[in-house]
């Protein structure tokens, strides 16, 4: 069997396709390793894929108290990740890579891996683009609502052919950011060219979501292929806590908060607007809160209507629950519609509004900015998804269409195919 490499940058909703690619690839023979942060190394061994650690890590992003904040702000949070939190590594990570990229038969890199494809193209080592979310491919007929993109969604008429050239302008300074990759790559020797943030690879696009989610636009590349959801949860019981079965099992099925793994470290009153309205409505609700919590109402503690757990395996969690209140992710996201859930969507930044439009579009979740996030109208929110039947059934509709979608069994077909083509 083949040696394939897999490279990722960023939080668990970054690491877990990874880990879902890794252990689906395993289990047909091949030999995988997964490069990333080195606080990752013993959740991604637990799963018997071979770790190597690449900087950045969590110690040189420095304090907690600063950086969540700035990679999450909403216009600026992107461009401020990779700029001052990848770009810094971007040699080192290069050398590394070197060493290691020619040992294998495949490589997957993440979008933020600049180097990946760099040494892959030095060594003539097969590579894949790798796409988590629709807003990872650049569409002039339906453009990324991320940023100060979001805007070109409200002049749409204008037609492709001017919104393109709106997003290469609105895009400037963000592709000169990159000029550290196109000056590494002029240095080792490739073509010179601009490097753009939407440059995919000629060998094949891996998108780890459905069709369905994201219909497929007249200017997509023709090599994307549609995986669906890579769900994976970071621990190996797929059940939940016995507290929190003892909990389900006591009354009606709750409303799941959650933040993910990296916005929870901000500072913001999600934990305080969800608190207030679940008093007010008189419902039950279960807070996923991380390893650190902060900003939870000590009345919440108290509450015998709401849970609050660290972590649960969301696959195992989001069957028993009525709803999820979440940040919109694209795992959290993929999960809940997974689970046929109605959802309501906070989003704070990233590709999160644009995942957050495209659930509401399916009339699957209603989005609240997280800037404008009240208790007020999170309760109306609640009680709407509560009394419109619409929001369950669309909710079941979609899952019962994605789970025709076998991800692994997709990938598996895919990787075999780029592999035979290469011998």
């Amino acid at each position: 069997m083949s040696k394939i490499l897999l490279t990722t940058y960023g939080s668990y909703g970054d690491l877990h396709p990874f880990m879902a690619m890794g252990k689906a690839l395993i289990n047909v023979g091949h030999q995988v390793t997964l490069m990333s942060h080195l606080q990752y190394k013993e959740m991604v061994e637990k799963f018997g894929i071979h770790f190597i650690p690449m900087r950045p890590s969590e110690e040189d992003f420095g304090s907690e108290d600063i950086w969540p904040e700035k990679a999450h702000d909403p216009k600026t949070g992107t461009l401020y990740f990779m700029k001052e939190l990848i770009l810094p590594f971007l040699n080192e990570s290069y050398e590394l890579l070197e060493r290691e990229i020619p040992k294998y038969d495949l490589v997957i890199p993440h979008a933020f891996t600049f180097a990946a494809p760099l040494v892959a193209d030095k060594y003539n080592i097969p590579w894949l683009s790798c796409l988590l979310q629709p807003c990872a491919i650049f569409s002039a007929f339906d453009p990324p609502f991320v940023g100060n993109l979001k805007y070109l969604s409200y002049v749409k008429f204008l037609g492709p052919s001017i919104l393109k050239s709106m997003c290469h302008f609105m895009m400037k300074d963000f592709n000169k950011s990159l000029n550290p990759v196109l000056q590494l790559k002029i240095k080792i020797g490739l073509e010179n060219k601009r490097f753009g943030f939407w440059d995919y690879s000629t060998k094949g696009i891996l998108a780890l979501f459905p069709k369905e989610f994201s219909i497929e636009q007249p200017d997509w590349p023709k090599e994307i292929c549609n995986l669906g959801f890579p769900l994976f949860d970071q621990e190996n019981s797929h059940d939940i806590s016995s507290g929190l079965r003892k909990f389900i099992d006591k009354g009606e099925a709750p409303i799941v908060f959650t933040l993910g793994s990296t916005i929870v470290k901000t500072k913001n009153d999600f934990y305080l607007h969800a608190h207030k309205a679940i008093k007010e409505i008189g419902c039950r609700a279960i807070f996923l809160v991380g390893k650190k919590p902060q900003r939870i109402p000590e009345q919440a503690y108290q509450s015998a209507n709401i849970y609050i757990s660290n972590y649960e395996p969301f696959s195992a969690l989001f069957p028993y629950c009525s709803m999820v209140v979440h940040q919109c992710g694209i795992g959290t996201t993929g999960q809940a519609l997974a689970a046929a859930k109605p959802q309501i969507l906070i989003p704070f930044s990233h590709d999160q509004p644009d995942n957050a439009r495209r659930v509401e579009k399916l009339g699957i979740g209603i989005s609240i900015q997280s800037q404008k996030l009240t208790h007020k109208n999170l309760v109306e929110a609640i009680k709407k998804i509560k009394s419109t039947l619409s929001y369950a059934h669309n909710a079941e509709k979609f899952a019962q269409n994605i789970r025709q979608n076998k991800f692994d069994e997709n990938l598996i077909n895919i990787i075999h195919k780029k592999l035979e083509a290469k011998n």
